[in-house]
This record gives structure tokens, C-alpha cells and sequence, in this order.
């Protein structure tokens, strides 16, 4: 199926913020898989090519894009230089809504990892734990899929921060539920009261996993930008209730574009 979308939508740009793991780019466009599901999704000529039907469409991908938001509005009210640059460089990122456990996990192990590293064990998690959806594709695991021991995965220090998580989710099976009730304030104590989860983190899996739009992750990048581009600070109340949104545009810019003379550093840094 296909449907319009404007410059407010863009795959390769979305794939590039650092806010998802399980695409991969393709002859055929990219090979997305969500929610125990796998879509190949193709960008040209103003269209959204997706290898779905329409009803799937509208119980799962719609949302996933979150298409039905107006991110041209929330463009428009940059009004610092700076900013406006990294919207109209960045204006085809989009903030997906992704499966909150699957963040948790994926950014538990974030830390002092690239975006291609990331990948690889989050690939290694489903081949090992998850269920076959195709000859190529597998669900991500649920909490009691995964074993306690993740010797094995490369994961570093951040083994026992994941270990810690999984185990908190296999012992109270109505957690991530409870998650998904609790307003921003109380959301962002529960995450960082996990082992091994700080500010960045618990912004980046509010942001990105549960959709909170206003959660303002600062990465290397970010940190970057704001200290070289606002010395007087970034205006938080300005730009709410999305300042994420607006972090991405600053991230995707910096990265790719302000600071993307050295190739070795053309992954996301933590």
C-alpha cells in the first residue's frame, strides 16, 4: 500500500537519529520489525510504499509513525537561528512509538556503544531468546525469555545493569504496566531507580519508549551543540511540551553534519 507524506517524514533520517535498532536498509528500502511484526518500508517521490495491508496499517504502523501528529507546526516554532538550521536539515525525523520493554533493554545497554554495535547484540538477543517470525527475522525477547547469565554478549559493565533489569521484570510481572500509568515525574524516579540507569538514560527510554515528547536526552552530540550553539542555555519552556523532538533535529544535525568530518566519530557516542 502507499500514502502521501511530506518533507516531515523521512525513512533514512528516522533510521539515522538513534532512536531504533531493528531497522536495516535494504535493496528493497528498509526492513523494519515491531511488535512481533516485519515490514518493509520505501521512500519515493512524496510516497510511503509499505508491504502491508491496509488494515495492519491502521492497527499498527499509523500509530508506530505517529503520523497523525503535525510535526510541520512544531517545525515552525523554531525561531533561534541555530535551531531553524537543524530543522530544515532534520525536518523527516520522526519520534516512533516503540515497545517500552524493548527500549528499556535496548538503552540499559546503550552506554559507550555505537549505534552498530547496539544492533548486533540486540540481533544476537532475538536470534538466541526470541520466537521465529520468518527465515530471517525473530520477536524481541520478554522478559522471562531471557536467561539470568548474559555471559557472552559482549555487554561489558553493562551486563549487570541488564541482568538487574530483567530479573526486576521477571519478579514483578505487572511493572511495565505500572510504567506505562505513571505520570513524567514519577516515570523518570522508577527508571532511574534500575541499576545502572541515569539521567540520559531514563530521557532517552521516556523519550523514545513511552513517548514522552518533551524528555530532553543529552548525548555527546547534544552536549556538543548546546555548549558550542547556546551558551546561554537552551529555552526548555519555549520549545514545550517538544523539546525532544527539537533534540533530535539538533542530534541528527550535529552529527551528520556540524561535526561529521572525522568518520571514526559518525556513530552515536554516549
Amino acid at each position: 500500500m502507499e500514502i502521501e507524506v511530506d518533507r516531515t517524514f523521512d525513512l533514512e533520517q528516522i533510521e539515522k537519529s538513534g532512536q531504533c535498532f531493528r531497522w536495516h536498509k535494504t535493496e528493497q528500502g528498509y526492513t523494519i520489525v515491531a511488535f512481533d511484526k516485519v515490514l518493509i518500508a520505501k521512500q519515493e517521490e512524496g510516497k510511503l510504499i509499505l508491504d502491508c495491508s491496509r488494515d495492519e496499517f491502521e492497527k499498527l504502523w499509523r500509530d508506530y509513525f505517529d503520523l497523525d501528529r503535525d510535526y510541520e507546526s512544531i517545525l515552525n516554532k523554531a525561531d533561534d537561528s541555530f535551531l531553524k538550521l537543524c530543522c530544515d536539515h532534520s525536518c523527516g525525523i520522526r519520534i516512533l512509538k516503540q515497545d517500552p520493554w524493548e527500549i528499556i533493554v535496548t538503552f540499559s545497554i546503550a552506554q559507550q556503544k555505537s549505534l552498530s554495535q547496539i544492533k548486533k547484540i540486540i540481533d544476537r538477543f532475538c536470534r538466541s531468546f526470541g520466537q521465529k517470525i520468518d527465515d530471517k527475522h525473530y520477536t524481541f525477547p520478554k522478559p522471562e525469555d531471557f536467561p539470568d547469565d548474559l555471559d557472552g554478549f559482549g555487554l561489558g559493565y553493562r551486563q549487570k545493569y541488564l541482568e538487574n533489569t530483567i530479573k526486576r521484570f521477571k519478579e514483578d510481572k505487572t511493572l511495565l504496566d505500572r510504567l506505562k500509568t505513571m505520570d513524567e515525574e514519577e516515570l523518570f524516579g522508577e527508571l532511574k531507580s534500575f541499576y545502572g540507569i541515569g539521567d540520559k538514560i531514563a530521557n532517552c527510554i521516556m523519550l523514545y519508549g513511552f513517548h514522552k515528547l518533551d524528555r530532553f536526552p543529552v548525548d555527546v552530540w547534544v552536549k556538543r551543540a548546546l555548549e558550542n550553539e547556546y551558551k546561554d542555555g537552551f529555552d526548555h519552556g519555549k520549545y514545550h511540551p517538544y523539546n525532544g523532538i527539537y533534540q533530535q533535529y539538533i542530534f541528527h544535525y550535529y552529527r551528520n553534519v556540524k561535526e561529521n568530518k572525522n568518520p571514526k566519530k559518525s556513530e552515536r557516542e554516549s
